[in-house]
């Protein structure tokens, strides 16, 4: 390379021009935004251009009182590379050298790159080549079928096939692989992943599918770098590439992931394709196939692909998934992604499917740790937390870097034994082991909540319904979290969103129900309260059910609703510990603040898992200055 050296304080190469005192890099003369470790990497490779520079010596250079992992260097490179690009450098200005470091060279012209076939074995050392290795190149692919060009460079023809054949020959039980890449790494800022299609429509299909689409949306999800969400609540795994634009644009997407499985005696498959929303142009394609029928090993290897595809680096290590060391057995695995399926419907019909197919998971491979926060997110939501925590405490053993686990063991501490400062810490290593996890964001936005931290549990809901827009679960949570905070309007508005994903979403009608309670709107809130209670069906218009909403709406036909109601939970033998709450509030709305701190007492005496809203309802507001109040949010640990 061309490198003009005055006296060693001004390196130029191309139209760049590198200011060794000043540590500025300028192309054209204008100066260039680029950080202070590309300025270091970049006068290490001009002092010797065209030699090779290795990693750790870069490293040593770059980073000379710090332990910092190649990834590290990778993305400064990475971030070199695109800038020049976007300022007109054609072709590879800085070359790798294969696990060894990287040279600077003279630009080179672009060339047509073959379509790549390559074969692996599916084994641990495919994840770690794939995490340790640079981004992809830049250079111009071309995507699609081998051009009459390319079937005429013979040479390069018989270098990839004797590869391949070395490969085949090295490797017994071996993973096909045909990935194709677009001219240039496409890296959109948020991914939905669809539910796979299998062979066949039968339910049980139906449910894997939707399974596979959650288990790479949850690995991908572990990087920040990118918004990543699975598909699941309105879309059937026969959804596929044409039907990818509308879908991505109702969940608000750049991106759609879009798959199909294949399962039978001779093994496992996988093919996927990353389209893009804007002009519904396939971006990014893969066929995977193993014979061992472990799919989590697959969709990982899948993931690690499309992570590498868009220079993302997952920084994965071991969490109880499928490793070399501790595989997951394939039954297990199957009766997991279906116990998973269950579980996000979240009735009471669903959580106890859920619960038997994640303990027969269990029972299957006592070493899979996802089993166990499976079991115990099917049993959070008992009185008695007890066997919910020794299942999560289970997994976080056998997978200490597993970031569900984390989450759901701050939510039963949250809610059950409410340790708060314990709880934000578990649900914080959560967010940060799964930047895209929405559940531990959700369970996070209300602890501060709870907490009456109302702009940071805001900042929390909206992470989890940008992560999943389609959540009516996120929507009524963030539309509670409005309402804590005074802010009606909004608080409305989210729950209605709710509503018209999923108008039997009782969650919603219960927040607008106490929304309409605070405001006074005495129809809303019985209209409400009734879906709630099943007497009227959601969005009923009949004369019949709407009267019964409206009969209450005058003032003394609202009284006589609150007194039955407290006579309602009196006579009851029900064990919810909620009751106890709602008849506070009708005791409050009477004029009864007395009696509604004993109610309240109750409810805390026996638990009741929405025992800790209080500290953050309104309703409560004007008893917040009694000293017996105080006295109560106390027993709460708040």
């Amino acid at each position: 390379m061309n490198i003009a050296n005055n006296d060693n304080k001004l390196r130029v190469f191309g139209e760049f021009q590198l200011d060794v005192e000043e540590r500025v890099l300028r192309h054209s003369g204008r100066p260039v935004d680029i950080q202070m470790k590309e300025i270091e990497i970049l006068l290490t490779l001009t002092e010797s251009p065209g030699r090779l520079v290795t990693k750790q010596e870069l490293i040593e250079r770059v980073w000379p009182d710090a332990f910092v992992e190649e990834s590290n260097l990778s993305r400064h490179i990475y971030r070199l590379r695109r800038i020049f690009e976007e300022l007109g450098e054609s072709g590879k200005m800085i070359q790798t050298v294969p696990r060894r470091g990287y040279r600077l060279a003279l630009p080179l012209a672009a060339e047509n790159a073959m379509l790549t076939i390559e074969r692996h074995s599916v084994t641990r050392t495919l994840i770690e080549e794939i995490e340790h290795s640079d981004p992809p190149d830049r250079q111009p692919k071309t995507y699609g079928s081998v051009s009459a060009q390319q079937r005429r460079s013979l040479p390069q023809l018989a270098t990839i096939g004797l590869a391949i054949l070395l490969v085949l020959t090295g490797s017994l039980g071996f993973l096909a692989m045909r990935t194709n890449e677009p001219s240039l790494p496409y890296r959109p800022g948020s991914l939905a992943v669809l539910p796979f299609r299998g062979a066949v429509t039968e339910s049980e299909d139906e449910r894997f599918g939707v399974a596979i689409a959650e288990s790479i949306a949850g690995t991908l999800g572990r990087q920040n770098q990118i918004t990543v969400r699975s598909v699941n609540s309105s879309v059937t795994t026969a959804a596929g590439p044409s039907q990818a634009g509308e879908i991505g644009r109702e969940a608000q997407v750049d991106a759609v992931l879009v798959g199909e499985y294949t399962n039978s005696t001779g093994g496992i498959s996988l093919k996927a394709e990353l389209i893009r929303v804007a002009d519904g142009s396939v971006v990014w394609a893969s066929e995977l196939e193993s014979s061992d029928g472990d799919f989590f090993k697959l969709q990982e290897t899948l993931a690690h692909l499309l992570a590498k595809s868009m220079a993302i680096d997952l920084h994965v290590h071991p969490n109880g998934r499928a490793t070399a060391s501790m595989p997951v057995r394939p039954d297990a695995q199957k009766l997991y992604m279906q116990g998973r399926y269950f579980w996000s419907k979240r009735d009471y019909d669903s959580l106890i499917e859920s619960q038997r197919l994640f303990k027969e998971a269990a029972e299957a491979d006592p070493n899979f740790a996802l089993a166990y926060v499976g079991l115990a997110d099917s049993k959070m939501f008992r009185e008695d937390p007890t066997e919910s925590l020794v299942a999560v405490n289970r997994a976080i053993a056998l997978a200490p870097n597993l970031g569900e686990a984390f989450a759901t063991r701050g939510f039963i501490k949250m809610f059950h034994f409410w340790e708060w400062d314990a709880a934000e810490s578990d649900l914080k290593r959560a967010i940060e082991l799964s930047p895209n996890n929405g559940s531990a964001r959700q369970w996070y936005g209300l602890l501060l909540a709870v907490k009456r931290r109302f702009d940071e549990a805001e900042l929390q809901m909206s992470s989890a319904v940008q992560i999943d827009p389609t959540s009516p679960n996120f929507l009524a949570d963030l539309g509670m979290v409005h309402y804590f905070s005074h802010e009606l309007d909004r608080a409305v508005n989210s729950c209605r969103e709710a509503l018209r994903l999923d108008e039997e979403f009782h969650f919603a009608h219960g927040c607008l129900s106490d929304l309409y309670f605070f405001t006074g709107d005495h129809e809303s809130m019985i209209r409400h309260s009734y879906v709630v209670t099943g007497k009227i069906s959601p969005g009923s218009s009949s004369n019949t059910d709407l009267s019964m909403a409206n009969a209450a709406s005058g003032a003394r036909d609202v009284q006589k609703y609150l007194e039955s109601l407290i006579q309602q939970v009196e006579s009851t033998k029900d064990r919810n510990g909620n009751r106890h709450i709602a008849k506070a509030r009708a005791e409050l709305k009477l004029g009864y603040p007395d009696r509604a701190i004993a109610s309240l007492n109750r409810a805390v005496d026996e638990r009741a898992f929405l025992s800790p809203y209080v500290n953050a309802d309104p309703i409560w507001d004007p008893l917040r200055e009694r000293q017996d109040f105080k006295n109560l949010i106390a027993r709460l640990r708040l």
